[in-house]
């Protein structure tokens, strides 16, 4: 998809590495942009604020320094009737910043900023963008929607965010308009009466005439899906009375086997039989919802609350894609929409937090600046990890870790060093040749998804697509589509007789209507990196990356049908392809295979899973790892079962 409509419609936006983005002006001025993120401690305990504000609370204000563009904290509500402190310098204010090796060095670089998006959790984005907090009449940044409070006497009851009605959203012009209000106020009254009719107060991001305050202030997925719904949601499951000592016997059994790789994030291993899920992770809940709990959960709730779990993962499954289509989108927004319908059926409206009414409006972020992993609270909450890390006094805390950090940081690399340079090359002149640099070479997962989509959605010659992956002619897809084996690794070994003559019949059926001759000896991998996926074999010390996917065509002019196996080993070969009447030149061609057994199938369908049994399909063991396109692991829903679940991981 593009980079979003909102940037396409205001100027051009060209995304760079991490959370940046370099933004061209109608003028042709390069600006450096960049998403602001915030976590609020508390003054006293230094730990994550995340009490909510209603109408009456008093909130501290972020304030900005234009010398530094940095954020400080104001210790008092700010009021409307005095005046706001300066604003981050920004190209329409003709500021910016300078940096110098010393004060007497006259050498100065010209740094341009603008501010994209505010990405934060919620009480964080509510302080920073000034909105009232999700305990207010109108909890929501992005739409006008009114909360139903359980008891409407009682500020601190319980507030269902059920969303029945079409939304209306927010208007920047009106936000705008109603925070001049607020700020016009001359009284306390009149101060706590206009907030609680526009939910909105005054905000010092306002006085950037460019920044639309409602859709740039996000709605961070890390906190309102993964540490949110799907943690709420799976409380609730296990402190159903349905559930019960069985039940949670079965479902510790069962994440005990799921032997997932070490690449993928584990969960605690006595989570199971605790059921004790508060000290888990975003990523551990990511990982929670896209491979344990469907597998996991099958057979032991109620059939309403499956489904909607299920619902829940297949959102999660597509939040964490690094590509996203319109297609995939309007499916999000579906799922979205019904799992809040769903869920409120189930467990009651007031069950409904305000997690999951934002949770709507991730569609429209998508749309605005692209995929979630543009704006999502990861890489800050990482960089909160590492400088949590580093020594201090326990008194200066903020200070000595920035101190630090800049000490970690070499200046002099991304500053010129000829103090005759005075401007950066313009942008036009550098992404030309970065475009033909990257134009042969594709981000993993992104080649992942490409894989699977040729093999899962292609109608045309898919037989013909197979015969040429498999051949090695891989030159028509546009991109490097690279094998790389890693060791262990034994080379120049012969083959037993069986395997050479599987390997003849391959060849045979892969050249066929040539004469060839294939060389009896082989080099044998353990491992492989391909795809994206980074696969293991038998010859491996683990195997835990050993089962996996690829896809068959059944009919030419349907999509690949898709098997699942285990690889024995992975290998090279090399094959003299004998010239005819039409190309009488002889050639000796090296193919990069996996010896693959098919697991044969238990009914064929996969409502809920695949499933499978341990016996083997005979035939089709020589395959490209190029066709690989998946990693699976194996499950017994229960341990007198005839047959076993199959997992995919995500890429």
């Amino acid at each position: 998809m593009d980079n979003g409509r909102l940037m396409k419609d205001k100027q051009k936006l060209i995304p760079t590495v991490g959370h940046g983005a370099c933004l061209i002006l109608p003028g042709g001025r390069n600006i450096l942009g960049g998403s602001l993120f915030t976590q609020f401690l508390n003054a006293d305990e230094n730990t994550a604020n995340s009490s909510s504000d209603s109408e009456d609370d008093q909130q501290t204000s972020p304030t900005f320094e234009a010398d530094c563009f940095e954020v400080s904290l104001d210790s008092t509500q700010p009021s409307p009737m005095t005046c706001p402190p300066t604003v981050p310098c920004l190209p329409e204010h003709n500021e910016v910043l300078t940096a110098s090796e010393n004060e007497s060095s006259a050498a100065e670089s010209v740094v341009r900023g603008a501010l994209i998006t505010v990405s934060c959790d919620i009480p964080a984005a509510r302080k920073v963008s000034q909105f009232l907090g999700h305990k207010a009449n109108k909890g929501c940044s992005r739409c006008e929607f009114e909360g139903e409070r359980e008891n409407p006497r009682d500020v601190t009851s319980r507030m269902s965010y059920f969303t029945v009605v079409e939304i209306v959203p927010r208007l920047n012009d009106t936000v705008r308009s109603q925070a001049v209000e607020f700020l016009g106020a001359t009284n306390a009254t009149e101060v706590k009466k206009i907030q609680k009719k526009n939910g909105v107060r005054w905000s010092q991001l306002l006085k950037l005439t460019y920044f639309d305050i409602v859709t740039m202030t996000m709605v961070d997925p890390m906190h309102t899906v993964f540490l949110g719904m799907i943690r709420h949601e799976t409380d609730l499951i296990f402190q159903d009375p349905l559930f019960c000592k069985e039940s949670q016997r079965v479902f510790s059994s069962r994440l005990k086997c799921l032997r997932v790789p070490y690449d993928v994030g584990r969960l605690p291993s006595s989570l199971g039989e605790k059921l004790e899920f508060s000290n888990l992770t975003a990523d551990q809940w990511k990982n929670f919802a896209l491979i344990y709990a469907k597998p996991c959960l099958w057979d032991l709730l109620p059939p309403d609350s499956y489904e909607s779990i299920c619902m829940l993962c297949d959102i999660v499954q597509l939040i964490v894609q690094p590509s996203l289509t319109d297609a995939d989108i309007s499916r999000l927004d579906y799922l979205l929409k019904s799992h809040h319908r769903y869920f409120e059926n189930i467990y009651g409206r007031f069950q409904v937090s305000v997690n999951y009414h934002v949770a709507l409006h991730i569609p429209d972020m998508i749309r605005d600046f692209g995929p979630p992993h543009a704006f999502w609270y990861f890489s800050f909450e990482r960089m909160n990890g590492v400088l949590s890390g580093l020594p201090n006094s326990n008194r200066y805390v903020e200070l000595e870790l920035f101190t630090k950090f800049l000490q970690d940081i070499d200046i002099e690399s991304v500053l010129p060093h000829d103090p005759l340079v005075t401007s950066w090359p313009h942008l036009d002149d550098i992404l030309p040749v970065a475009r033909e640099m990257s134009s042969s070479v594709i981000h993993p997962s992104l080649l992942n998804i490409r894989v699977k989509s040729m093999f899962a959605t292609s109608t045309q010659d898919m037989y013909d697509l197979q015969l040429s992956i498999d051949k090695g002619d891989t030159n028509m897809f546009g991109f490097e589509w690279k094998v790389e084996y890693l060791p262990p690794t034994r080379l120049d070994l012969q083959v037993t007789k069986d395997f050479y003559l599987k390997l003849l019949c391959f060849y045979e059926h892969l050249y066929e209507g040539n004469s060839i001759t294939v060389i009896p000896r082989i080099d044998k991998h353990a491992r492989c990196s391909v795809n994206g996926l980074s696969l293991t074999s038998d010859l491996h010390s683990s195997d835990r990356s050993s089962r996996v996917k690829a896809y068959f065509a059944v009919v030419d002019s349907e999509p690949g049908y898709p098997y699942f196996g285990i690889v024995r080993f992975f290998f090279k070969s090399l094959v003299i392809i004998k010239g005819n009447s039409f190309n009488p030149t002889e050639t000796t061609k090296s193919h990069d295979l996996a010896y693959v057994q098919w697991f044969q199938f238990y009914n064929g369908s996969d409502d809920p899973f695949f499933q499978i049994t341990d016996e083997f399909y005979d035939g089709d063991e020589i395959i490209s790892p190029r066709r690989l396109v998946s990693r699976c692991v194996l499950l017994k829903a229960y341990s007198n079962s005839p047959y076993k679940f199959v997992v995919e991981f995500p890429a």
